[in-house]
């Protein structure tokens, strides 16, 4: 059974009438509207007046919400300094009614992050320039974690940083209590592709498995292999072919040409693994 109860009173009495019903109960009430006409009568509050995120309809207008300082009062004189204590913090509010699954992180992140750095900066640092690397580089980091954030600035690629994507439980992946205890967060990542990644993430994890030494091995098996084959086909290939691959038909040698092409597939091998590995 689900039981509805309708508001009759104003938001003032019924705060009048909770501190009057429950005097022992400190008074931490958390209000939308009118805050800090509150936290000027002795209320301790949480503001949130000015950060409802459902309320961003225009994503170019976020820097308001880094600009909101819950220290001001534009209606009525500022807050003197025993009255900001009473605001005890801040908080990003979300209201999920329009929103579904597949939209609702894009909705929180990363703004709430500008709110955020409002609530643990001083009042002075609010320069919205300086702040907008730093928020794209959270985005970044959020979207290699596999959380869909939305774009800020634009154009919002972000450039592959190495970072692992998706974040794994650690009871899914083997990780002990101990080590979750002693702060070993790259522990708890593996190097799985995300849906949101695909333009962050661009390594490979058998290349990321590899030591330079297994690559070198590698490396020289495949050069080795190539030879053996060659010269196994030398009795079928014509002497002027095998001479355009590099090699002697006489003894199983190379010449200048096998040497260069011998140094241009380990120059791609490098190459490649500096790109992929």
């Amino acid at each position: 059974m689900v039981t509805f109860h309708v508001l009759t009173v104003s938001v003032q009495n019924l705060i009048t009438r909770h501190s009057i019903e429950n005097p022992e109960v400190e008074r931490q009430i958390i209000v939308w509207e009118d805050a800090l006409e509150y936290v000027a009568e002795g209320f301790n509050v949480i503001f949130s007046t000015c950060w409802y995120l459902d309320l961003l309809w225009d994503v170019r207008k976020w820097p308001s919400y880094y600009l909101c300082d819950p220290f001001e009062n534009p209606n009525n004189p500022p807050l003197l300094p025993m009255q900001q204590k009473k605001v005890l913090g801040g908080e990003a509010c979300m209201w999920s009614e329009f929103q579904y699954d597949d939209t609702i992180l894009q909705k929180i992140w990363p703004v709430a992050s500008a709110v955020s750095e409002r609530l643990w900066s001083p009042s002075f640092v609010n320069n919205v320039e300086t702040f907008s690397p730093r928020v794209e580089e959270m985005r970044c980091r959020l979207i290699e974690r596999g959380v869909p954030a939305a774009v800020l600035n634009g154009p919002g690629s972000c450039p592959s940083s190495g970072v692992l994507s998706t974040f794994v439980h650690p009871a899914d992946a083997g990780i002990s209590p101990q080590d979750v205890a002693n702060k070993v967060p790259d522990k708890l990542y593996l190097p799985l592709k995300s849906p949101w990644s695909a333009f962050s993430e661009n390594k490979s994890v058998s290349a990321n498995n590899l030591s330079t030494w297994s690559c070198l091995f590698y490396y020289v098996l495949g050069m080795l292999t190539g030879v053996v084959i060659t010269c196994f086909l030398a009795s079928c290939i014509k002497s002027n072919m095998m001479g355009s691959l590099g090699f002697s038909r006489s003894k199983v040698g190379l010449n200048r040409t096998g040497w260069l092409l011998l140094f241009v597939f380990l120059l791609g091998c490098l190459v490649l693994n500096r790109m992929f590995g």
